[in-house]
């Protein structure tokens, strides 16, 4: 068996001539045998030799140096395919964060919207507050009228029997009117009821308005319309304190009407 003394490969068959991996020639002189060779030959192979041996080195080294410039090039294609892939990703970045950036413009401006919205609502709730407390000083007034004419119907019960007959027209007149004074309380009762429904929905109509401000369009026309209902009860509140306002006027004619009755009726007393 054989060395390359180049490349220095092992185990190479003896027939073989050249060496499998830098071809070298094996044939030569067998350069550790002096005395048998001439100097000069010798000399000559060993030049031969380590020239070789020089030149293998160098070929390996650039090899190893190509390899390495392979692979650079390799690298520096992959951080160019990286760098790419990130500069794709920033500009996505950048549209999802101009996007992002509409999307909380358009917010901003449908929460000022809301704001505004509720303002109102908030503004509409104060006149229902005043217009409650008004309706509590015309209930009041009317109680007032309503005692004085019970007053007014005792007085009338103490008379002589002389009167018994106008007391009797009188007691039926003062029954009739503590009917519609009855009629009057229900109707009053209901249209309390019907007030504070409207204020309870109405607060509650706010309270909803601000849970949900951040909400879309939709909730919006929602809330419109649910002040809408709050302006139709409104009205018919407004409607039936007017029936109410005409029962009172009425009701002051029919005693105005029995107070004429009694006048009338002491003239024909002392006439007697």
């Amino acid at each position: 068996m054989k060395n390359c003394p180049v490349c220095h490969l092992k185990s190479i068959l003896d027939k073989t001539e050249a060496c499998p991996t830098c071809n070298w020639d094996l044939t030569s002189y067998p350069i550790t045998f002096t005395g048998q060779v001439p100097d000069a030959l010798i000399a000559r192979e060993k030049a031969k030799l380590t020239w070789a041996q020089g030149q293998w080195q160098q070929g390996q080294q650039s090899t190893a140096a190509q390899r390495e410039l392979d692979m650079f090039r390799l690298e520096k294609q992959g951080l160019e395919t990286t760098l790419q892939q990130l500069r794709s990703q920033f500009e996505q970045s950048q549209l999802q964060l101009q996007n992002q950036s509409n999307l909380l413009d358009s917010e901003k401006q449908a929460r000022a919207e809301l704001q505004t919205q509720l303002q109102q609502l908030q503004s509409e709730q104060q006149v229902l507050i005043t217009q409650q407390e008004q309706f509590s000083q015309e209930r009041l007034h009317l109680e007032q009228h309503i005692i004085q004419l019970t007053q007014e119907r005792a007085s009338l019960s103490g008379q002589v029997g002389d009167f018994k007959k106008e007391r009797s027209q009188l007691a039926t007149s003062l029954q009739q009117s503590h009917q519609q004074q009855q009629l009057l309380q229900a109707q009053i009762q209901k249209l309390e009821q019907e007030r504070s429904d409207a204020e309870k929905k109405a607060q509650q109509e706010v309270i909803q308005l601000k849970a949900e401000l951040s909400q879309s369009q939709a909730q919006r026309v929602e809330v419109e319309q649910s002040r809408q209902i709050l302006q139709a009860q409104l009205t018919q509140a407004t409607t039936e304190q007017q029936r109410l306002q005409g029962a009172l006027e009425q009701l002051d004619r029919e005693r105005n009407r029995l107070r004429g009755k009694r006048s009338g009726s002491q003239g024909n007393l002392w006439d007697m």
